[in-house]
Parts: C-alpha cells; sequence; structure tokens
C-alpha cells in the first residue's frame, strides 16, 4: 500500500501541472482529458460557472489586422483626434491650409492598404480658396524676384536708362522753333503727321500731338523694351522650381492651376511695377525742368502707363508659357528670347513691312496704337487681343503644367 499511488493522488498531480502549463501559456488548451480534470477540480474548490459562461459564450474577437488605441486610467475619458485621422501636413504659410485624408467617425484603424484604397480623393479642409492659393503664390514669388539679385540689377538698370533718357533727351519744342522758326499750329501739323507715320494711325497721330512730345517718345521706348524686360526677369519663375523639386512644395498645398496663376500675376506685377517706377523718375523730372505742366504730365503719364499694363500681360503670358515647358532655366531663357524674335520678325517686319494685315497681330507691341486710339471701337479691339494673348497663352500653359510629371 505504501508504494502504491492511489487515483485520487494521480488525478491531483495532473490537475497542478496542468494548472501550471496553463498559467505559462496563459489561455487553457482546448479539449482533450487534462482540460476535463482541471474543470473537475476546479469543481471541488470553487464555482465553475464563470469558466462555464466564457466558454459558452466567449468574448468577440478583434480583427487581427486592426490596431486598437487602448487608453487606461484617466486619460480614457479625454477626446482628442479621431483614430482614423491621421496628422495634418503643415505649411509654414499662414492661411493655406493643409489636407487630411477623409475617415469614418467612429471606426477603428484600418490596415494601410485598405485605407489607401478607400481615401484616394484628396479632400481639403479649412479655408481652401482658389484666390486665396493663387495670391499666396503671388505674394512669395514676388517677394523672391524683388529680394533676389537679378531683380535688383533690373530694377537698377531700369531707374538709371530712365534717368538717362530723360535727362539727354532735349526739348523737342524749342529745338524745332529755334531751328525751324514755327508756330504752335505748324508744331502741332508736324507732330500729328511724325505720330501718325509712326504708330500708322492718322487718328491716333492726331491725339498723340497734344501729349508731351518727351513722354511719347520715352513711352515708345519702354513700350518697346518691354518683351526684352520681361524675358530676363521671368524666364526662370517655374523652370528653376521644377529644376530644384521646390514645386512639389505647392503641388501638395495648393492646385496647379492656382500654382501657375500666381506665377503670371507676380511676374506681371514686377514688370508693372518697374515700369510704373521709370514711369513716376520721368514725370518727376518733366515737372522739375519745366517741360510740361504738371497737370498734363501726369495725366498723359498715367495713360501711357495704363496702356502699356495689358501689353506687359501678353508678354508676361507667353514668357510663363515657354519658361514652364522646361526644367533647365538657360533653355527657358534660350527658347523665350527666340519665340520672342519670332513673333516680332513675323508681325513687325513681315507684318509692317510687308503690309499683311493678319500678321501684325502676331506681335503685341502693335496694339499700342489701338489702345491709344481716340475711337472706341479700336481701343476695345486692342484690349481684347491683348487679353486674348494672355488668356490663351495661360490657359495653354496650366493645361500643360496639370498634366505634366513635377
Amino acid at each position: 500500500m505504501g508504494g502504491q499511488v492511489t487515483g485520487s493522488a494521480l488525478s491531483a498531480r495532473h490537475s497542478r501541472k496542468t494548472r501550471r502549463r496553463g498559467r505559462r501559456r496563459g489561455t487553457p488548451r482546448s479539449g482533450g482529458g487534462n482540460f476535463g480534470g482541471t474543470v473537475r477540480q476546479l469543481a471541488l474548490n470553487e464555482d465553475v460557472r464563470p469558466l462555464q459562461r466564457d466558454l459558452v459564450d466567449p468574448p468577440p474577437l478583434r480583427h487581427p489586422n486592426r490596431r486598437v488605441a487602448r487608453r487606461t486610467g484617466p486619460e480614457r475619458h479625454k477626446r482628442g483626434r479621431p483614430h482614423h485621422t491621421p496628422p495634418r501636413y503643415r505649411c509654414s504659410l499662414s492661411g493655406l491650409a493643409g489636407f487630411t485624408l477623409p475617415g469614418r467617425q467612429g471606426r477603428e484603424y484600418e490596415p494601410l492598404a485598405t485605407l489607401i484604397a478607400w481615401s484616394a480623393p484628396v479632400v481639403y479642409v479649412g479655408a481652401v480658396n482658389p484666390l486665396l492659393e493663387v495670391w499666396l503664390v503671388a505674394a512669395r514669388d514676388g517677394r523672391k524676384n524683388i529680394r533676389s539679385v537679378k531683380g535688383l540689377v533690373m530694377f537698377g538698370i531700369s531707374v538709371l536708362g530712365a534717368l538717362a533718357c530723360t535727362f539727354k533727351l532735349p526739348k523737342f519744342e524749342e529745338v524745332l522753333k529755334d531751328t525751324n522758326g514755327v508756330d504752335p499750329e505748324q508744331l502741332h501739323a508736324f507732330k500729328a503727321s511724325f505720330f501718325a507715320r509712326l504708330y500708322g494711325d492718322p487718328d491716333t497721330g492726331d491725339r498723340l500731338a497734344t501729349a508731351p512730345i518727351k513722354l511719347v517718345v520715352l513711352f515708345f521706348i519702354a513700350v518697346w523694351l518691354a518683351p526684352l524686360l520681361v524675358m530676363i526677369i521671368g524666364f526662370d519663375g517655374i523652370s528653376s522650381d521644377l529644376q530644384y523639386r521646390s514645386v512639389r512644395y505647392w503641388t501638395i498645398r495648393t492646385r496647379r492651376i492656382s500654382y501657375y496663376a500666381g506665377k503670371f500675376l507676380a511676374l506681371w506685377a514686377i514688370i508693372a511695377l518697374v515700369t510704373l517706377v521709370m514711369q513716376l523718375i520721368i514725370w518727376g523730372v518733366t515737372i522739375i525742368r519745366a517741360d510740361a505742366p504738371p497737370s498734363e504730365t501726369l495725366g498723359w503719364g498715367l495713360r501711357f502707363w495704363a496702356t502699356s499694363l495689358p501689353i506687359s500681360g501678353a508678354w508676361c503670358g507667353l514668357a510663363t508659357l515657354t519658361g514652364s515647358l522646361f526644367r533647365t532655366p538657360i533653355l527657358g531663357l534660350l527658347t523665350t528670347g527666340a519665340l520672342f524674335f519670332l513673333l516680332f520678325f513675323a508681325g513687325y517686319v513681315i507684318g509692317k513691312g510687308a503690309d499683311v494685315a493678319w500678321l501684325r497681330y502676331l506681335y503685341p507691341n502693335n496694339f499700342d496704337a489701338m489702345i491709344m486710339s481716340p475711337k472706341p471701337e479700336k481701343v476695345l479691339q486692342g484690349v481684347g487681343m491683348c487679353l486674348a494673348f494672355i488668356v490663351g497663352s495661360s490657359a495653354l500653359g496650366a493645361t500643360i503644367f496639370q498634366k505634366r510629371d513635377v
């Protein structure tokens, strides 16, 4: 009897081994006689109803690919960012909102592939207005052009050129009176015929004969030098961003059309500002030297500056279009120069020289005579042609930029 082991002792020993094995593994083994022995042993000491309830109605199991962010203690009552919303892309520009991927409230984390496939379209949140995006891009590019070395050099050259032209040009009225001894009526007729031949329109020549001749000459020079100014300042507006991949900073925060429009408007604003500064210098020197009355100088000066705006806008549209086609700025500069020369040769040399009427519309500088005409229909025609250049080149450039790989 001493060396024999009873059935109850074997059962108790087996139950102890089974309990230790279950504690090591964390979960009881399902099925088999071992689990039954454990239940019988537990029935001798404690109630088995909780264990039976768990076996009959087990707790719900979560999907193995889902991640649940658990909170314990007082933090579980705090409300924070929904679990489905990834962090927003931050932007250093005030007013330009980032974006978040859309999610479903009250749901847990989905697998990454499911989340990307389900939320393919990017939804912008906050006050994301296309006009606000255009303004932010234009303001940033305008500040960059003004502060850059290229912008400062071109601004200084323009100011020095305006000063040189103002002081070097003589008083034409006095020279004509002293050399020919003509009266004011004859002087008016001479200026009218001269400007009529210059602009190819007798009505425009007769109107410009009443303006200070120095302002007219300087306006003519400024209009014809506008393509060169636009080409030098705006050839790398978009191509430099494409070259250094900085355009990707904007394409995830703004629409590509807004980015393109902002670049074009920034270039146009810079050209208008430089032209205005040149005109202000010319007006000031003309008033100080008493070449013309102040009211007449300011009136005609503002009219000439407003006339140059649509013409410079047409050149800015063409420069932005050609510059956005290349990743290397030097290629954009060469292409812009070649395009401007072709338009000059076709619209001015052949159009005016060979008297081909339809070729004149290919060169935007030919529209200054229409805009300065006293006839409203010709003014509308000149402004309409400039707007056609602006809208056409901008639409084509934005469409190409929208579809290209940046």
